[in-house]
């Protein structure tokens, strides 16, 4: 279904692993990509992770890694239901499993990041209690048959296509948790990842900077643009995708997040009303995904208001265009009962990045791991100071005197959850959406639109995205070679 209410996903842990096991194996070897996500227990000082250069970028991110821990990843499946079908509407079948794990050994765990996880419905009494137990570094030589360390080698050696958001961080913990002792260089961890993702690595925050070019790029916001524009494409008989879910909602251990879009939104879509906003939008959360000043902001953190501020400015200066366009042509009165808040069914069913005002370079400034929060920047989620803006573009902001606008402050809410697999979750359908995006019906299916953006992450602060490439001069890490000669034995 295009119009999908929620997400189910299946909790993971010591006392049911036993039972999910031989589900969660199928479903990794059955998908055609898979999207991970991981939540930690901090980032520490997020200005070392912005250093300029990118050696003592990686010099830092080997420390945190080292001294912080993964508590919980987040792995969603997805499989198309008929590669070949040519129809307009493509069925996909997500999967998605939040693993909850605890490291066995010492480990950092920052204040902000638990206030933040806890806000966000982060059960840490199950973590601690079932958390899947683990070693840092390289394997120990009594790992259990099913263990995390075992699944996670079971994913990156199954030859799928693998889906992060602002993946440095992720791929660093990956490594250094769950495969093995981080090399000591920045060149040998490129060599040894473009052996590992031979078969595709894709950064969604690389695909909205880059490809689409939308005006902002932390996973939230990603995640209701594309979920809204599906279902218009869906309403439009055009490319879109439609969502089949497995899991029973009724089962034990299964959680359900609820996603589902604003009945104002689907009303306008219908053509039965139109879509204006509601209320005033915080700029710095439209921008970041986040804001400094947390509940005690008087503006919106509604992903609803942010999207339908810019899709009324987009259509007010569409608006703005044609009937500048008309006067130029001599019409004396074609466009001029097009009002400057108006918007037109046309205006209001075209993507975001078909303007010129929406095709700006997202700022590089604005990231996932690098910044203060999960959305648009790390797994601490809520503390340090915020990114510039750079050249993201402004949401305009209503005039709360407007009329039918209340000037009590509402109260701010954001889309679903911080659990690492309904982010897997919302990283997967964003890729998904990307696959199909500006392919009319009946062309192939596949990923040459993207190919460009293979093996290509985000840097937060640089112009260009660090592109995993063996240079000839770097050689793979030891470690590295020993594990992933055990992995190939084993497919």
């Amino acid at each position: 279904m295009a119009d999908f209410k929620a997400v189910c996903m299946q909790e993971v842990h010591s006392e049911n692993l036993e039972k999910i096991w031989p589900a969660l194996i199928a479903a990794i070897d059955n998908s055609e990509f898979i999207a991970l996500d991981l939540e930690l227990s901090g980032l520490g000082n997020r200005r070392k992770l912005m250093a300029f250069t990118m050696e003592d970028r990686y010099k830092n991110l080997v420390h945190i890694v080292q001294t912080r821990a993964v508590i919980s990843v987040g792995i969603s499946c997805f499989r198309r239901m008929d590669p070949t079908a040519c129809g307009p509407c493509q069925q996909w079948v997500p999967q998605t499993f939040d693993v909850s794990v605890l490291c066995d050994e010492e480990y950092t765990v920052e204040p902000g990041s638990l206030k933040f996880l806890t806000g966000h419905g982060f059960d840490f009494n199950t973590q601690y209690a079932k958390g899947l137990p683990f070693k840092r570094g390289n394997d120990q030589g009594n790992e259990a048959p099913k263990s995390i360390r075992s699944l996670v080698g079971r994913v990156l050696s199954c030859g799928r296509p693998l889906v992060l958001h602002n993946a440095l961080v992720d791929l660093a913990f990956l490594y250094g948790s769950f495969y093995a002792a981080l090399p000591p260089t920045l060149e040998k961890f490129i060599a040894d990842l473009s052996v590992i993702f031979h078969t595709g690595l894709y950064d969604t925050k690389c695909l909205a900077e880059y490809h689409l070019r939308l005006p902002a790029s932390y996973l939230s916001y990603l995640f209701r643009h594309s979920q809204r524009q599906n279902y218009k494409e869906h309403l439009a008989e055009r490319r879109n995708l439609s969502l089949l879910f497995v899991t029973n909602p009724s089962s034990h251990d299964v959680s359900v997040v609820k996603c589902k879009l604003r009945s104002a939104f689907t009303a306008a879509c219908a053509g039965s009303t139109e879509v204006t906003p509601s209320r005033t939008v915080c700029r710095q959360y439209a921008s970041h995904g986040f804001c400094q000043r947390s509940d005690q902001c008087p503006e919106s953190h509604d992903l609803d208001d942010v999207i339908d501020a810019e899709d009324a400015e987009r259509a007010r200066k569409t608006n703005k265009r044609k009937r500048r366009a008309a006067r130029r042509a001599g019409g004396d009165g074609a466009n001029k009962d097009l009002s400057d808040g108006e918007i037109s069914s046309s205006d209001c069913d075209s993507d975001c990045s078909d303007e010129p005002e929406a095709k700006k370079t997202c700022s590089p400034d604005v990231g996932k791991k690098s910044s203060p929060d999960k959305d648009d920047a790390a797994k601490n989620k809520n503390g340090a100071s915020a990114p510039k803006d750079g050249a993201s573009a402004p949401v305009p902001q209503p005039n709360p005197s407007s009329a039918g606008m209340s000037t009590k402050p509402p109260r701010n809410w954001c889309i679903g959850s911080h659990r690492a697999g309904f982010d897997a979750f919302m990283t997967g359908f964003f890729f998904a959406w990307c696959l199909h995006k500006g392919q009319p019906a009946g062309s192939p299916d596949g990923y040459p639109s993207i190919a460009e953006y293979r093996n290509k992450v985000a840097l937060s602060g640089k112009p260009q995205p660090l592109q995993l490439v063996k240079s000839h001069y770097a050689a793979h890490s030891p470690q590295h070679i020993a594990k992933w000669a055990k992995l190939m034995e084993n497919v």
